[in-house]
């Protein structure tokens, strides 16, 4: 029935070591009326997955007492797509759904009908940040004939803020556990050789209790043979994990002596509990202390209501205080509340994370120290696994980005990187991105590293430990990785020592001017991105001859030399949002490149004739927002005005992926003429057009600008002839920005076309001042919604029926609408004339709208206050405004108070 999704998946088979306290537990929980969502929580490699797997096991069964029970990871529930269903026989099972051609709005709507009616047991595996469970479909389970929903999360405040009932803790294993786990996946490799048992033994201790890091080692072991082979991989699974701390441990004296005063052992393990529940930048002390309090901290703690005692809380506050003096904790109290948040220094968790490894390697029983495994060992037998060197390169290039509660990295910029280092086919297209990451991770995964969080679209998110290691490994094979460390001031001589690849992405660096010769040399990539008060850099850098990548984006810098024309190998040059006005005619020179990064650099205004002609090799261009006021062609013959023109990117055979930006009228029309540009076109800025028509032709185009088109009386979405009735065509593009077309009147020549627009998500419009409604924007899922400075524009929706009349008898409308920002409308009236949900509205902003004396929130905080759901929704406006709104039930105002800040 429904289709299982493309993670990879194991069925769980033979028995579990440990969790039997942990299952016993959440079956209560099962069997308790009063509770309606479960947490179940833990750090990485836990065994929490393997833990949703057996409670499916257990349940998979029709006389489970539920009708439907499903187990998926959190990110594929929306699309069907689960690890495993069971739906008892007398229920009509949905049909399969086409989730890859529906919207969120109708696979949400199947998902509530199959569910609502029903007593369903659903576990959403891997929910890496809070999720309304109203958007994915999932009725609430206290309303709905003793439902539950069970969530598997690394962080409490995620259970928190999704309102769990009661949340487990996965403990770790004990030591005869973890021997026997160990021995399982060794498969018993040990038990014939008796001389190897000691030896084995200590290989499961340094596993510290984590089930992950035992299933790696123990499947890595299984091909040893010889005493010595097993001597050798203890002596690199104890190094690895000491290697780690003496990195640190030297620089943490005082805080050392500040946590030796601590005058108990259960003060030292809540400190040290803290640096798991501390992953966010701060947390709510109520938080800390409930986290305590479900580790069995602090005694006995539900009252008859399920609440935490009284006294239980005074005892936790007690213990915040005496952490603070000891400036373990630091408090903050929070603007808009009476509540307090603690947080750690940076420092402080370094040493948490010390002193947490440093208990594992020395307690007998991991139960006892109360804190969290690194996963050091398993991360290095991966790493001397990797025999192939591009991969270890790839591997080592994660360690250039910034490390924060978890590392997000854009995956464009990425893929860039490893082209420019060679790493990944030139030919690679950005539109197959997925499948060129998923081959590299999947590698690593098969190693033994931990999955990361893939978003499809442009993000992979890296574990915390999995980030740390990757940097403390990369420092000994020529990285120098210092991105987001809060420099000032450029690297020592000492620091550049063979150093070959080097990050000092997003700090307040503001001149780099001691580059030693030596140093650039040798130096193959510099990334500089993120320094907005750099200007100065040193000429060193420009005669590199080795130097492949080099990226200077969002710097200070207004010039670049013409010495860039020896750098030879460069394959990687962005220049992206600097304030730089010319480009070097040497950049000809730089025959390897194969991107070139423009985007943002609207001061851009020389860009000399046949700069691009010589750039064979070039893939990826991208001048969105930059110089647009190219050459025009006359008889086949470019003109000698000593511009650009775009015949030289036409000739460029390899350009595959385009951001371009275009000014004058002449240009735009050769533009739409030719084919390659046209078919790599991504991003595009039209400028200083008196007609404009948007069409199928614009197909590719994901980001699209217009503006400044003072003369432009239609801007046209039309068809080019090529529509036919009843055809449905879906156009790529997801941000669209409208700004400054003053005369413009926005014409449709079939108003069925705006529902091929749908996959639009950013929308904004200014400055177009013949506007007097936006109807068609209900056929399009928009998340960001931005107008201002529109005269004549009095309602956004003016007839939501009218306008969806081809489609959708029941006008559905603003369901994916997360922002809405309005100002200077002196003539809007209203939003819309009737009440839509806005289930996912999450930040309102009215400005300079004197009109507008409604907001249509009746309905979402009706529907969210009888769900017994948090208001999330933030107002911002003038106080005057919002004390003159009108509203049809004034009990919906003061609910919305609260959540009103003024401007």
């Amino acid at each position: 029935m429904f289709g299982r999704r493309s993670y990879r998946y194991e069925e769980f088979k033979g028995p579990t070591v440990g969790l039997q306290l942990e299952l016993q537990v959440v079956q209560q929980h099962i069997a308790n009326p009063k509770v309606g969502i479960i947490g179940i929580c833990g750090m990485a490699g836990i065994g929490k997955s393997t833990f949703l797997r057996k409670i499916y096991q257990e349940f998979d069964n029709e006389d489970s007492g539920f009708d439907i029970v499903i187990l998926s990871d959190a990110t594929a529930f929306s699309y069907f797509q689960f690890y495993k269903c069971r739906i008892a026989e007398h229920i009509e099972q949905a049909p399969r759904l086409h989730w890859a051609v529906e919207s969120h709005r109708e696979t949400r709507t199947r998902l509530h009908d199959l569910l609502s009616g029903k007593r369903y047991l659903v576990m959403l595996d891997d929910v890496s940040y809070p999720l309304n469970i109203e958007e994915l479909g999932i009725p609430h389970p206290t309303s709905n004939l003793g439902s539950k929903l069970l969530l598997s999360c690394r962080l409490h405040k995620i259970c928190r803020a999704m309102n769990a009932d009661r949340v487990v803790h996965v403990a770790l294993l004990r030591q005869e556990e973890a021997w026997e786990l160990f021995q399982m996946h060794a498969k018993n490799v040990v038990v014939s050789q008796p001389e190897i048992v000691p030896i084995a033994r200590d290989i499961a201790r340094a596993c510290g209790g984590l089930p992950l890091l035992i299933n790696t080692l123990g499947a890595a072991s299984v091909d040893l043979r010889t005493e010595i082979e097993w001597r050798n991989r203890l002596e690199l699974v104890l190094c690895s994990s000491a290697d780690a701390m003496s990195a640190q441990g030297s620089d943490f004296s005082t805080i050392e002596s500040s946590f030796d005063a601590l005058n108990t052992d259960r003060l030292r393990a809540c400190f040290l509990y803290c640096y798991a529940l501390l992953e966010a930048p701060s947390v709510l002390i109520d938080d800390v202390i409930q986290y305590w309090a479900e580790q069995r901290m602090l005694g006995e703690i539900y009252d008859s209501n399920g609440g935490l005692l009284p006294e239980i809380m005074q005892e936790g506050q007690n213990l915040i205080q005496q952490l603070e003096k000891a400036g373990l904790l630091l408090r903050r109290s929070l603007l808009t509340s009476t509540a307090s948040k603690v947080t750690m220094l940076d420092h402080v968790k370094q040493f948490a994370l010390y002193k947490i490894r440093q208990q594992f390697l020395e307690n007998n029983d991991y139960r006892q120290t109360h804190t969290g495994a690194s996963m050091f060992p398993a991360f290095e037998i991966g790493f001397q696994s990797l025999d192939v060197d591009k991969l270890r390169d790839c591997f080592f290039y994660l360690s250039l980005f910034p490390a924060y509660t978890s590392t997000s990295i854009n995956t464009e910029q990425l893929i860039r990187y490893w082209i420019g280092e060679g790493f990944l086919r030139d030919a690679v297209s950005f539109g197959s991105r997925p499948n060129e990451l998923d081959s590299i991770f999947i590698e690593l995964f098969d190693k033994g590293f931990p999955e990361t969080d893939m978003d499809v679209e442009r993000y992979v998110v890296i574990p915390n430990d999995f980030h740390r290691y990757i940097i403390f490994k990369s420092h000994n094979n020529g990285f120098l990785a210092e991105a987001g460390c809060g420099l000032s001031s450029s690297p020592t001589t000492e620091k550049w020592k063979h150093v070959e690849r080097a990050s000092f992405m997003r700090n307040h660096i503001n001149s780099l001017q001691h580059v030693p010769v030596s140093v650039s040399a040798k130096l193959r990539a510099l990334i500089l991105r993120e320094n907005v008060l750099l200007k100065d850099i040193s000429h060193n850098i420009f005669l590199s001859k080795s130097l492949c990548i080099l990226d200077l984006s969002r710097t200070g810098i207004v010039e670049i030399p013409p010495a860039i024309g020896g750098m030879a190998a460069l394959a990687h040059l962005d220049l992206s949002f600097t304030k730089i006005k010319s480009l070097p005619k040497e950049v000809r020179r730089l025959v390897n490149l194969r991107f070139l990064g423009l985007e943002g650099t609207n001061l851009l205004e020389d860009v000399p004739d046949k700069v691009f002609s010589e750039l064979s090799k070039l893939i990826d261009l991208n001048m969105y927002d930059s110089f647009g006021d190219w050459a025009v062609k006359e008889n086949q013959i470019s003109p000698e005005s000593g511009t650009a023109s775009l015949e030289e990117l036409e000739g460029l055979e390899k350009l595959s992926v385009l951001g371009i930006t275009i000014s004058n009228a002449i240009a735009y029309e050769q533009f739409l003429s030719t084919k390659r540009l046209m078919k790599a076109m991504g991003r595009l800025v039209v400028k200083h057009c008196s007609h404009v028509q948007i069409s199928i032709k614009f197909r590719y185009v994901k980001y699209l600008t217009i503006c400044d088109c003072f003369d432009l009386k239609e801007l046209v979405f039309g068809t080019d002839g090529l529509y036919k009735e009843n055809e449905w065509r879906r156009i790529d593009l997801e941000v669209l920005r409208l700004v400054g077309l003053y005369k413009a009147h926005i014409v449709w020549s079939d108003v069925r076309l705006a529902g091929w627009y749908s996959s639009v998500s950013d929308l904004t419009i200014g400055f177009c001042h013949e506007l007097t409604d936006i109807s068609w924007v209900s056929y399009m899922n928009v998340v960001h919604l931005n107008i201002f400075s529109c005269k004549k524009l009095e309602q956004l929706i003016k007839d939501a029926k009218e306008a969806n009349i081809f489609f959708n008898s029941e006008v559905t409308y603003f369901n994916e609408l997360k922002t809405l920002r309005l100002r200077k409308l002196p003539n809007l009236t209203s939003i819309c004339l009737d009440e839509p949900e806005f289930p996912a509205l999450m930040a309102v902003k009215v400005l300079e709208c004197p009109q507008l004396r409604k907001l249509p929130l009746e309905n979402l905080v009706q529907r969210t206050i009888a769900q017994k759901q948090n208001i999330e929704v933030t107002i911002t406006g003038k106080r005057e405004w919002w004390d003159d709104l009108d509203w049809i039930d004034a009990e919906v105002k003061g609910v919305l108070d609260v959540h009103f800040q003024a401007e």
